[in-house]
């Protein structure tokens, strides 16, 4: 089990944004984590406005947890970080966005195919210009 936490948060003016997401990557495809309101547990938000979870998510033998964390600031800049978790809760790569591009930090280079998707069910292709992860 890992511990992934779910929110989406703004702050009072609305200039800064907060979003943290979590995915299973595995078996060829990326699904989005799912709030269960049994296994989740509110905690403090980013931002004044918003709210968070915190959940475990249990993982299978091949999967891959993929916890997304961004943030728009008050010039509409996005930063962010990915961070890949195997299924035993080591961080196995870890990528940082940063002035619309992509760029490896640390970890196995060979799955960033994964970051490459994770971008793409997001929706988040047509904001990132350059990514050391591009096909």
């Amino acid at each position: 089990m890992v511990r992934a936490v779910l929110e989406r948060s703004r702050s009072r003016t609305g200039r800064h944004q907060e979003l943290k997401a979590a995915f299973i990557v595995g078996g060829g495809a990326v699904k989005p984590v799912k709030l269960d309101p049994l296994r989740a547990v509110r905690v403090g938000t980013t931002y004044s406005r918003g709210e968070a979870f915190e959940m475990n998510v249990d993982l299978g033998k091949n999967d891959f947890l993929a916890l997304v964390r961004l943030n728009r600031n008050s010039a509409g800049r996005l930063s962010g970080v990915i961070v890949l978790y195997d299924s035993s809760g080591r961080e196995v790569l870890r990528a940082v966005i940063r002035k619309r591009k992509i760029r490896h930090s640390r970890g196995d280079p060979s799955l960033g195919i994964l970051v490459h998707e994770i971008v793409r069910t997001m929706g988040l292709e047509s904001i990132i210009t350059r990514s050391q992860y591009r096909d």
